[in-house]
């Protein structure tokens, strides 16, 4: 085990990518609950099968909103920092990319070589 301390900037990536993962994966939440949905409209018999795979998104979202909105509603105003340049990552709503808007580089790649961590 060692007994480095992970640096401020790493600490600072792993924050961004936990709130990108957040605002994100509420896409893919809904897109799946809109699915269920859809199928239960068009196979009427599949009602019960589709309801008890449909209860755990609905009851996720309960507890996911709320974070949801206010990383959405912070990405999407600016408020949110590029962990490698400090300025604002950019406007995004619904969908946020690995793209800084200010200085264009993927926030999530490991560094290259010439790059200090």
């Amino acid at each position: 085990m060692s007994d480095r301390e992970p640096s401020p900037k790493n600490r600072k990536i792993k924050r961004f990518e936990l709130m990108r993962l957040v605002v994100n994966l509420f896409v893919y939440t809904i897109a799946c609950i809109a699915l269920l949905n859809l199928i239960r409209w068009a196979v009427p018999s599949a009602k019960g099968v589709v309801e008890f795979l449909w209860a755990p998104w609905g009851i996720a979202m309960i507890f996911w909103a709320l974070p949801w909105f206010v990383l959405s509603v912070a990405f999407g105003f600016g408020a949110i920092r590029c962990p490698l340049c400090g300025n604002s990552f950019g406007s995004r709503f619904v969908w946020v990319s690995r793209r800084c808007s200010s200085c264009h580089q993927d926030v999530l790649a490991p560094p290259t070589a010439g790059q200090p961590t």
